[in-house]
């Protein structure tokens, strides 16, 4: 049976005497986090919701429509209506657009509900002689099947209203293909896949945690503690030291990758982090103050990696009940207090070409994984626990901390403090920080996936 680690226990190289103190450090990581968790907490500053780009809507409304070509004949039910949030989104718009009024039009059809009469004379009205075809379709007398599909020829089939437009028509004649064939039913299996595999997922995590706790009790898979231990306040303020270096670092490098994607939008704004990691290669490298920390000090070692997999899988689907409870409280609290998507999620969102998809990804699975776990998990964690001799009371501070700094706004700390504490979990379970770095990279890239296949289609 393994025996459970001493939180303090000393190695031989800590019987060294201790190093002078710096309380400095503290003073400047208090009065640095207050300020730029402050500015964090208020980037968003209203419940307004984010204006959304064209191409956002007509994916979401495209990918609603491959939903409803599974089962065409949807009954005239009001719980069955699919586009009434993108109608009310059209609602302005339509005051100055053609292309929304179509929109609106089309959509109330798909709803079996009556078009709005005014966006109609106003399409009627129009000078443009494509928008007189799109009404002369839907106004009284309805023309007959010859002028009906000439008019749909003459509209063409370049934007998304003309598009369901030629379906609908096409169905009214008897063509009861050309719905599946513009909008392909495979497209909405995506999300109704990862939908399926959700719930297995969080299947599989309430059976880990029954299976963890149950070994538990038997006296198995104990924590074997935090990788940096130390009872030398000199070498904690040192750790903290470090810690404050590498964030500084990395908020120049995140300012030079905006200003650079001002100018070239190309992806090259990430070479930006380079000498960043370079920052961190020195901090492990040279001493700070007379002492040097190691990469394995902090838990940076690949020893036994087939069982730190093991951990990362593991507490990836051990996560997910906990997630969802987090989203709910977050979705409560949304309706109280300021907040958002994270601007990667956006990106993928409204952006999603290929060079943008490979950016964020970068970003968030593997710059961001490896530099906030030496950060959070490798450092602030176990520095806190000398501070309060516990690591509970660590681990909450830490991980309000790392959910603060996010860019998502108050909404966002439940669920982020939700991973922040499995991720101090793990160090504390596995003693490294590999476990996190793969976890971390693993629960960004599922959420961003998730992000852009199920983003277009919830709005």
């Amino acid at each position: 049976m393994d025996v459970q680690p001493l939180e303090f226990d000393l190695s031989p190289s800590q019987t060294d005497p201790p190093l002078p103190r710096m309380p400095w450090v503290w003073f400047v990581f208090a009065l640095f986090f207050v300020a730029f968790i402050g500015s964090s907490l208020t980037f968003f500053d209203s419940k307004n919701p984010v204006a959304e780009s064209d191409q956002v809507k007509d994916t979401s409304i495209e990918l609603k429509l491959c939903m409803k070509s599974v089962n065409p004949d949807t009954k005239s039910d009001r719980t069955m209506h699919l586009f009434d949030d993108q109608i009310e989104k059209l609602l302005v718009p339509s005051k100055h657009s053609a292309q929304a009024q179509k929109l609106r039009v089309v959509l109330r059809l798909e709803d079996n509900e009556t078009p709005f009469q005014d966006d109609l004379k106003n399409l009627a009205k129009s000078s443009d002689p494509k928008n007189q075809a799109f009404a002369k379709l839907y106004l009284d007398p309805k023309p007959k099947k010859a002028e009906a599909l000439a008019l749909v020829e003459l509209i063409g089939k370049k934007d998304l209203s003309d598009r369901i437009a030629a379906v609908q028509v096409k169905e009214q004649f008897g063509d009861k293909s050309i719905r599946a064939t513009t909008f392909p039913p495979s497209r909405a299996m995506l999300p109704t896949l990862i939908g399926v595999a959700a719930v297995i997922g969080l299947g599989i995590g309430m059976v880990l945690w029954y299976i963890y706790f149950f070994q538990r009790q038997a006296g198995r898979l104990l924590p074997r503690g935090i990788p940096f231990v130390s009872t030398d306040w000199g070498k904690i303020d040192r750790l903290m030291f470090v810690g404050l270096i590498i964030f500084m670092a990395y908020f120049i490098a995140g300012t030079g990758e905006a200003l650079i994607a001002k100018k070239n939008g190309s992806g090259v704004e990430l070479l930006a982090y380079l000498p960043f990691f370079g920052v961190i290669f020195l901090c492990f490298k040279l001493p700070v103050f007379g002492w040097r920390i190691t990469p394995k000090a902090i838990g940076l070692s690949f020893d036994k990696f087939a069982e730190k997999l093991g951990w990362t899988f593991a507490a990836f689907f051990a996560n997910l009940p906990i997630l969802l409870g987090m989203v709910m409280i977050s979705g409560v609290l949304s309706k109280f207090l300021p907040g958002g998507a994270h601007p990667a999620a956006e990106e993928l969102v409204n952006h999603p070409k290929t060079i943008e998809v490979i950016k964020v990804l970068i970003g968030a699975c593997v710059i961001a994984p490896i530099w906030e776990e030496i950060f959070f998990r490798g450092i602030l964690f176990p520095s806190f626990i000398k501070v309060f001799g516990r690591p509970l009371q660590a681990a909450l501070l830490s991980s309000f901390i790392f959910a603060s700094i996010h860019p998502q706004g108050m909404v966002g700390i439940p669920v982020l403090m939700g991973v922040g504490l499995m991720l101090c979990a793990v160090s504390y379970q596995t003693k490294s920080l590999v476990s996190n770095i793969m976890l971390h990279s693993l629960h960004n890239g599922a959420t961003l996936i998730m992000a852009l296949v199920l983003g277009p289609l919830i709005g």
